[in-house]
Parts: C-alpha cells; structure tokens; sequence
C-alpha cells in the first residue's frame, strides 16, 4: 500500500506544484516498478507461502507485459496499462487482499496442497494458485494483445513484393 500511495502521490504533488518532468517522472516511476516488482516477488517466492519458481514466472509475464507496454507507448504513443480488465490497480488489490485473508485466516495461511510432479513432491499453497491465476490471465492478455497489435503494425508497414 506504500509503493501504492508513493506511486500515486508523486505526479499529483508535481502537478500541484506545476514542477512537472514527464520523461524524468517516466523513467524514474517504470524503474522503481520493475525494482519494486522483483523485490515482491522473489520475496513471495522466498517465503514458505509461496514456490520461487511460481513466484519467478509470475515476475517475468509481468516485466514481459511490462516491455509490451513500453515499446506500444513508442511505437504508438499509447500507454496502455489495463489488459483484459485488469491493470496495476487490480494487481495491487489481488495482493492486498491476499495479504490480509494470510494475516487474520489461519486456514487460509496453513492450507497446502501435496502432490507429484515429474515425480517430484511439490506442496502448493494459497500464493501458489494465485501466482497460477495471474501468470494465465497476464499470459493471455500478453498473447492476445500481441496478436491484434501484430496485425496493426504489419498493416501501417505493408511488406512490398519485388
């Protein structure tokens, strides 16, 4: 909720104080993000709540959404945030929600799950099956955005037959 408000509360204070510095605001705000990001999921990852290979997977879709959105915001000075109706906003509500349900609900905090794979025992928590959820649901609206864009961008350069 720190990052949340500090992320929020920057550009506000610049427009207020009409100091605003939109390429320095971008370049600092999307590389505070992506540290941000990282130190929160390799520390899920490297908590006994959550596996660091989900953890890392979940990381890379969203430093790979991430990219996706940068090089549009060149390419086509649009910067999109919200795919599949869901954004930086609706990521930070999933976590904070997580959040609390692990610090006042004991089942939810001791629930695990114990299977095989590979032949392989892997224990599966709460965290594990929300990082599931949002490596899908990222990795879907990654694909399907890349898709429709790939068609836009073949279209502005058609490919001239010799």
């Amino acid at each position: 909720m720190v990052n949340w408000f500090g992320d929020s509360l920057d550009g506000t204070i610049a427009r207020v104080r009409n100091q605003q510095r939109p390429k320095y605001g971008f370049f600092l705000d999307h590389n505070v993000d992506c540290i941000n990001e990282a130190i929160m999921f390799v520390g899920f990852g490297l908590s006994p709540y959550m596996n660091l290979s989900i953890a890392l997977m979940v990381l890379v879709i969203y430093l790979m959404i991430s990219v996706y959105v940068y090089i549009n915001s060149h390419l086509k000075g649009e910067f999109k945030l919200t795919y599949a109706k869901m954004g930086p906003t609706e990521l930070r509500l999933i976590i904070i929600i997580a959040n609390l349900l692990f610090m006042y609900v004991a089942p939810i905090r001791e629930f695990a799950l114990e299977t095989t794979i590979l032949g392989e025992a892997v224990t599966f928590r709460i965290l594990d099956f929300i990082g599931l959820f949002l490596l899908v649901a990222i990795s879907i609206a990654y694909l399907v955005s890349l898709y429709k864009d790939r068609k836009y961008f073949a279209a502005l350069e058609p490919l001239e037959r010799k």
